[in-house]
């Protein structure tokens, strides 16, 4: 029982390396940290320290290098016997320079499992080229991570020659790439089932990435991967220097279960293009779109567009969507039965409109629906063609949904972005709304006053302080207006539940009471925890 407590404490910040914030590996004390705290727990009491050096599994989680001495390094290399090493260091001013250390840990190195390396900004690197050069029988997770802005290409080996850890990496499940890359054609991992290769650092100028065009070369690796992220770091190229022939044989992922993008749209389509992903394979596509391009409102959201719909696999049958807006994302998600099966996400932060032909643009914005509740700039037009050529490509799907989730703040202009969406939702029944002060915004209402959900029988709410007297008056106006309503149902959060204690039913039910009042009495009201 002591040895799960000890390790629940070190694997507390162990556990922040797997997120997907990669940050706290840039620390490299949160690695050297637990080397004392283990040393701090077997000086506690004569039990304490029974405990620990009876438990080498707990040495092995914290062998880290950065403001390690020797001595210590050697402590915990023999108190973790023969266990699988988690090893962890920053190439920064705190890893020592000295070669003792490092005459100390590559005798080990064939049993480390769990490998964190850090390259600070500044830093070549050379302690990761050098270990990347050795064989790792028993690697199971590799994560390396640079800092600064640069995209670092790991391509020292020698063709042909020298592969990544000599050849010899034969259980590596978990790869994670973070502004570095290892080429394509120097993958050697026959048990890769999880991989991600992210860059921080926007296109720029002399900064490299994997070409689509390498792509091709993870065909053999690939055939048993289960998750794979590929965020900025990918770059297309041209339809001349792609042959016609390698379509034929594409990247096939058959046992795929979750894929995340985030490319530019030519990127997404190149990639659409090549991918065969099984039909329930999770997908999240994020466009991004280049600060030195210039994008049209009419042609580049068409092409977006088309290249977004690539990732909806006709052999789903989809029950329900959300849509959603924030500061400069939008996003579709469509869902199977409950479950997350493709999710399409705008980044619009670095959109630079083509604004040459000034009459054009005239006539564009004309075609902008009525909008007199917000001020108009020019992106939002551009996602308004790029959803209402989305929603025209994807309207049989759209026509099928019963359930849709909206993720709508009373400041945005989503109401009319997604207007083409929504009025294609002609069999939506069930209406999940996630923001309450939406109610009190005039183009929300202008929009669910338009006969969109027809067929619209429930409504969800969220139940909290937000509910004012203005959002109570505007639903009931709505429910008014829409006699097929016949249930709504309120979502309390369990922390709102717990707040008030054993008398939470009474009070809930209370509060909706007060909310409801001027409701129609044909609607049936409800609640539940979620």
């Amino acid at each position: 029982m002591w040895s799960k407590i000890f390790a629940h404490t070190l694997e507390g910040q162990l556990t922040m390396l797997h997120t997907d914030n990669p940050l706290p590996i840039t620390r490299p004390h949160l690695f050297s940290s637990n080397a004392v705290n283990l040393f701090n727990i077997s000086h506690v009491c004569a039990l304490f320290r029974e405990v620990a050096l009876n438990n080498p599994g707990l040495w092995a989680m914290v062998s880290s290098l950065n403001g390690l001495s020797v001595d210590l390094l050697q402590a915990i290399l023999r108190r973790s016997q023969a266990h699988p090493l988690t090893l962890s260091f920053s190439e920064d001013s705190t890893l020592p320079t000295g070669r003792e250390i490092w005459h100390t840990i590559m005798p080990e190195y064939s049993r480390v499992a769990f490998l964190r390396i850090h390259v600070a900004d500044g830093y070549p690197g050379a302690k990761l080229q050098a270990l990347l050069t050795v064989p790792a029988p028993t690697l199971q997770h590799c994560t390396i991570q640079f800092s600064g802005k640069r995209n670092v290409c790991l391509d020292f080996f020698v063709p042909n020659t020298l592969r990544p850890f000599g050849g010899c990496c034969p259980q590596l499940q978990q790869l994670d790439l973070i502004n570095c890359y290892i080429p394509p054609k120097h993958y050697r991992f026959p048990q890769l089932t999880s991989t991600s290769v992210r860059c921080d650092t926007i296109l720029l100028p002399n900064i490299s990435f994997i070409s689509i065009k390498d792509c091709f070369e993870w065909r053999p690796q690939f055939k048993y991967l289960h998750h794979l992220v590929l965020r900025n770091s990918l770059e297309p190229v041209s339809e001349t220097d792609l042959p016609n022939n390698l379509y034929l044989i594409p990247l096939d992922l058959p046992v795929l279960k979750t894929i995340d993008i985030v490319a530019s749209p030519n990127t997404c389509h190149q990639l659409a293009t090549i991918l065969r992903l099984p039909p329930h394979c999770s997908r999240r596509i994020t466009f991004l779109f280049p600060p030195d391009q210039r994008f049209s409102i009419v042609s580049s959201a068409k092409a977006a567009a088309g290249a977004a719909a690539m990732f909806v696999s006709p052999d789903v049958v989809y029950t329900g969507c959300a849509l959603g807006m924030k500061d400069h994302h939008s996003f579709l998600r469509l869902l199977s039965f409950g479950r997350e099966i493709v999710t399409i996400k705008l980044d619009i932060y670095h959109l630079r409109i083509d604004c040459s032909n000034p009459i054009s643009s005239v006539f564009k914005a004309l075609a902008w629906p009525i909008a007199a509740f917000h001020e108009q700039v020019i992106s939002d037009m551009f996602l308004y063609r790029f959803w209402d050529d989305m929603s025209s490509i994807l309207r049989q799907a759209l026509a099928s949904l019963g359930v849709i989730h909206l993720f709508f703040d009373r400041h945005s202009p989503a109401s009319h972005i997604f207007s083409p969406v929504l009025v294609r939702l002609s069999r939506v029944q069930t209406v999940v709304v996630y923001s309450s002060d939406v109610w009190t915004s005039r183009c929300f209402d202008y929009i669910l006053c338009r006969s969109i959900f027809p067929r619209m029988k429930n409504l969800i709410l969220p139940l909290d302080d937000s509910v004012t007297h203005a959002v109570s008056t505007s639903i009931a106006r709505f429910l008014e207006e829409r006699i097929k309503v016949d249930h709504l149902l309120f979502r309390v959060s369990a922390y709102q539940v717990e707040l008030m204690g054993y008398a939470a039913p009474e009070e809930i039910r209370s509060k909706i009471g007060t909310i409801c009042k001027d409701f129609p009495q044909s609607v049936e009201l409800d609640w539940v925890v979620l």
